[in-house]
């Protein structure tokens, strides 16, 4: 399908709004890319660019019958996008300001000893989260968060469509937010502090 054959936004819209995939997943791919670069230009970070992205799509895709967007699906991405960029800045920095406080106040030994044990606990719990995903699904997000793979490497290596890849990160995303809803720490920062913590 060339661009000029391809679905204006508008109808894209009314499609999804009906429950049509196939239409989600065009403006997926129309948007990912400039999204990606839009949240990247201010988080400076691949990984929770990528969470915050698949995050507005999936939100999307949620409210999708209730959606006010009057067809302007991109001023409504990017706007919620946007959002969500400068929730995770002001976490980040309250964040490091904990963090500041709380390496004075702690020696520095006692603060890692107690930072690997508390991250040892939260592994084990997301390895049990992990472990309730379907086979596919976990395979995907293990092959993606542990060995790195992108997604096309990954549908490679398990013999199906990117699209499912993605469908399986979409899904497994979702699940462990709803396991670590608690935690303002987006699912794979958080998997990337745990990596960066036991390795010590």
């Amino acid at each position: 399908m060339t661009n000029a054959t391809l679905p204006a936004d508008a109808a894209l819209l009314q499609r999804i709004k009906s429950g049509d995939q196939e239409a989600f997943g065009l403006l997926y791919r129309r948007y990912f890319a400039r999204l990606s670069h839009f949240a990247f230009r201010r988080l400076q970070d691949a990984a929770v660019t990528e969470e915050l992205v698949m995050d507005v799509f999936f939100e999307l895709w949620q409210q999708r019958q209730t959606l006010a967007a009057e067809g302007n699906i991109a001023g409504w991405l990017h706007a919620t996008l946007r959002n969500k960029a400068l929730h995770e800045l002001r976490a980040r920095a309250t964040r490091e300001k904990h963090l500041g406080v709380f390496a004075i106040k702690q020696p520095a030994a006692t603060e890692d000893a107690e930072a690997a044990f508390d991250a040892r606990l939260l592994q084990a719990r997301m390895d049990t989260a992990i472990s309730r995903l379907s086979p596919q699904c976990r395979e995907a997000f293990t092959l993606s968060r542990q060995e790195h793979l992108s997604y096309k490497e990954i549908a490679e290596r398990m013999g199906i469509s990117v699209k499912t890849v993605e469908k399986h990160m979409s899904k497994a995303l979702g699940l462990l937010r709803q396991d670590f809803s608690e935690y303002q720490t987006g699912v794979i920062v958080l998997a990337g502090l745990l990596e960066i913590v036991l390795q010590r």
